[in-house]
């Protein structure tokens, strides 16, 4: 007695499909445009005072494997204090590359935050964007083009 899995073949060929979506870099391209939405915002949202942060507010994309990841992050070492404050007045604790330690004598600066509230205000904007890239790119690589 053989069994069979019905369906099989059309389970490999959607995946050839995906497949050659991710290596097209339909995928890389759609968040990279997600992060550049969001990068706008947080440059708005940025508290300025000579605009060296809002300046420094920046992109990345970095593919591994079948992972595409978007960043929008600055560079200066101060962005998280202003992110998240800092001493008693501080909103969050920073968990990322750094210790960030506070005086507990000090009140401290409160938290401005610009980068979390510019993902969360385009968070849905963005994975549609990205849907709508995608299948886009499925119907171009299955020839269903419209």
């Amino acid at each position: 007695m053989s069994s069979t899995i019905k369906g099989l073949d059309s389970l490999f060929k959607k995946l050839d499909v995906i497949e050659e979506v991710f290596k097209s870099g339909a995928m890389e391209r759609a968040v990279h445009r997600g992060c550049k939405t969001v990068q706008a915002e947080a440059k708005l949202l940025c508290p300025v005072d000579k605009g060296e942060l809002r300046n420094s507010i920046s992109t990345k994309v970095e593919v591994s494997n079948s992972h595409v990841i978007g960043k929008v992050y600055t560079n200066k070492e101060y962005g998280p204090y202003v992110e998240l404050g800092t001493g008693r007045r501080g909103a969050a604790t920073y968990d990322g590359d750094q210790d960030i330690t506070y005086n507990e004598e000090w009140a401290g600066q409160p938290a401005q935050p610009f980068l979390y509230p510019a993902l969360k205000n385009n968070e849905k904007q963005v994975l549609e964007r990205i849907n709508v890239d995608i299948r886009k790119e499925i119907r171009k690589v299955t020839g269903n083009a419209k």
